[in-house]
């Protein structure tokens, strides 16, 4: 299963700029990032490539699935996580 599960909250859903601003995070950390669109049921592509992100179609209310390893897994999804729960363009984690 995932490490993971964000729900996006953005009126515009997960769009170029945010999912831009993830990818250069993850870029930046010796780990490997994968998601996939939860609500429709997309493949797994990696976060890393923003051509790859763009092709999931996140929308607003769709869940989106995290899984991470590699050396740096922990801090990427720490990071993706702190991203998603601070920036109302990615959206907000589900409550606990």
């Amino acid at each position: 299963g995932p490490d993971a599960v964000f729900t996006v909250t953005n009126p515009h859903g997960l769009h170029a700029r945010p999912a831009a601003r993830v990818v250069q995070a993850m870029r930046m950390l010796d780990a490997r990032v994968t998601l996939r669109n939860r609500t429709t049921g997309s493949a797994w592509v990696p976060a890393s490539s923003l051509s790859k992100v763009a092709t999931l179609g996140v929308l607003c209310g769709h869940e989106v699935e995290v899984r991470v390893g590699g050396a740096q897994a922990r801090e990427a999804h720490d990071h993706l996580l702190a991203l998603a729960a601070r920036d109302v363009d990615v959206g907000q984690p589900p409550p606990v």
